[in-house]
């Protein structure tokens, strides 16, 4: 079975493929927006003091939102296996652990922003989780023709917006995304098998040049 690209449509009966694309397309926003809205969730009661104290309505807000994505992928019927299209994830956000907790001049560890920053990778890890189930549940022509509707509505009412379609120009760069990671997936494959080619000339190579060399060790005893 192929492996699917990640954010690419992907065709399924599904209560979620049945919502419009706008609407999901705000929902995705919307949500983005909300669980990156406060930077921190963690903060030091006093400066150079290692008590810290917790924004609870920061925390709740991101569990809250985290429920509403499992849920948005449970009816999604996406499978469990796409989760691993998600481990650029976790290679981005220890790189955001070590840039953030690590100070290099001088070198030290500022252990006060360890959990800031594993909250910054929960927070990244459900908008890119609500993304895929987006456009694995949406294709691009829904994309383009939800969006161009909705601006052809607001250009009855607005003749400026008849001359820019702003829209659309949005819709084209959204369709655009799942695009960059296809053509990395076509590179990524394509780097296997001409590795995998190497390899078997090489293998193919030494067995001629064993078979030379057994003839010719035939040839000088005969």
């Amino acid at each position: 079975m192929a492996r699917v690209t990640f954010l690419s449509y992907r065709h399924a009966e599904s209560l979620i493929h049945k919502i419009p694309a706008i609407i999901k397309i705000v929902i995705l926003f919307f949500i983005s927006i909300r669980i990156f809205s406060d930077s921190k969730a963690f903060f030091l009661k006093e400066l150079g003091s290692d008590i810290c104290f917790i924004n609870t309505a920061v925390l709740f807000r991101i569990i809250f939102y985290f429920i509403v994505v499992v849920c948005f992928f449970i009816l999604a019927k996406t499978p469990i296996s796409h989760l691993r299209n998600l481990f650029f994830v976790l290679i981005i956000g220890l790189f955001v652990l070590i840039f953030r907790c690590v100070n290099f001049f001088p070198l030290q560890i500022m252990t006060q922003e360890i959990p800031n920053a594993i909250l910054y990778i929960v927070r990244f890890f459900i908008a890119t989780l609500m993304a895929m189930v987006v456009f694995e549940t949406t294709s691009a022509i829904e994309i383009i023709n939800s969006l161009s509707n909705f601006h052809n509505l607001f250009a009855k009412k607005i003749p400026f917006l008849r001359k820019w379609n702003f829209l659309l120009i949005l819709a084209l760069s959204i369709n655009f995304i799942p695009q960059i990671f296809f053509v990395w997936e076509q590179l990524r494959v394509a780097a296997k098998i001409r590795i995998l080619i190497v390899q078997l000339s090489g293998v193919v190579s030494c067995m001629l040049q064993r078979s030379n060399e057994i003839w010719k060790i035939v040839i000088s005893k005969s």
